[in-house]
């Protein structure tokens, strides 16, 4: 399982790829999350149902998948001993709240995309 997953590579590829890398990078990230945490019997659904049930529910559905898909990460991180660096609560804190201070989000994202190459290491070395 891929554990350099950058956010400053999904940032500047998003511009040069018109929007289509971070459905890609979103994508993938998701089917990650459902390997390396199978263990706790969840799944979470791909990014891009998320993103059409978001059109259907207003934007509010994709709202819960990002806080389930961190909230997911944060308790699998927690459980393997690797850091959990950010929880759903304060994921939709940092993009919600913090966007009044424009780096909120990039914050949040920074956060999942490092917790989530930390289990993603523990998972390359011990599996699910």
């Amino acid at each position: 399982m891929k554990t350099n997953r950058s956010f400053w590579a999904v940032f500047f590829l998003s511009f040069i790829t018109l929007g289509i890398y971070p459905l890609v990078f979103w994508y993938k990230f998701a089917k990650d999350v459902n390997a390396a945490c199978a263990r706790d019997g969840r799944k979470t659904m791909n990014y891009i149902g998320a993103m059409l049930l978001g059109a259907v529910t207003l934007g509010i559905y994709p709202i819960i998948w990002w806080y389930q898909m961190t909230e997911r990460l944060y308790h699998n991180a927690s459980q393997r001993g690797t850091p959990a660096l950010i929880s759903g609560g304060g994921y939709l804190l940092w993009s919600i709240l913090g966007a009044f201070i424009i780096v909120g989000p990039f914050i949040a994202t920074i956060r999942l995309i490092k917790m989530m190459n930390g289990v993603a290491e523990h998972y390359n070395v011990y599996g699910a």
